[in-house]
């Protein structure tokens, strides 16, 4: 008895000290922000078209890492993206410098917000000891679907078991929804893709994997996104 009692609480303390560590890990660096707008469906192409116009505005202050048509999964004309910062300061530095843009502030707020029915963002950064994977050819008739899991093992491995799928980021909710992680994959092609989420729900459901809820969105890049 008094033997298990130590080993129970050389155990528990295996586990605080692992807790002291990870509560002591630096922020994330970089960190993304993602934005979900909803546009009226009236105005949609008229709010793609006036990015198309005038997306060299917005990037000149901060780094775009993909645009993209929300088309199935999720409320119909949504515009989904995706924003890398240095830090939160950064980020407050890039929002202030383009309210001080007159372009922005003057000829392009003026007619996007009119068109939006709602919006909302979340601040996110990468799983540990991973990356983003930018190591593919720009193709086009590429999709992207961006998964949200709720309560996932950010310790478990994740692969691409089919071929022409790519796992572009992993990431974790900071700021926004708690305890989820969104996943960002690459298709070469949309058959592709829904072979792969039929796969990835098969495994959920026989597996009795914890990473059950949550939601995946069909996603089409615009034009200007770096990510095709």
């Amino acid at each position: 008895m008094i033997k298990f009692g130590r080993r129970v609480l050389q155990f528990l303390g295996i586990l605080s000290k692992s807790k002291d560590e990870r509560s002591n890990l630096a922020a994330p660096i970089p960190v993304y922000e993602l934005r979900i707008y909803q546009i009226f469906p009236k105005d949609f192409r008229k709010v793609v078209e006036l990015f198309q116009k005038h997306i060299t505005v917005r990037t000149k202050h901060s780094k775009l890492v993909g645009f993209w048509n929300g088309e199935i999964g999720g409320t119909i004309t949504q515009l989904i993206h995706i924003w890398e910062y240095d830090s939160l300061s950064h980020r407050r530095k890039v929002r202030n410098s383009m309210m001080e843009d007159k372009t922005w502030t003057t000829v392009f707020l003026p007619q996007l917000l009119p068109c939006m029915d709602t919006w909302t963002n979340c601040i996110m950064g990468l799983v540990p000891n991973t990356k983003l994977n930018l190591d593919f050819p720009q193709e086009a008739g590429a999709v992207y679907m961006l998964e949200t899991v709720k309560n996932a093992n950010i310790t478990k491995k994740v692969i691409s078991p089919v071929k022409g799928e790519h796992l572009v980021g992993r990431f974790i909710g900071m700021l926004g929804p708690l305890c989820t992680e969104y996943r960002l994959w690459r298709y070469q092609t949309i058959d592709i893709m829904l072979h792969a989420a039929w796969n990835k729900q098969l495994d959920m459901h026989y597996s009795h994997s914890h990473d059950k809820a949550g939601s995946a969105v069909l996603l089409y890049p615009l034009g200007f996104s770096p990510l095709h």
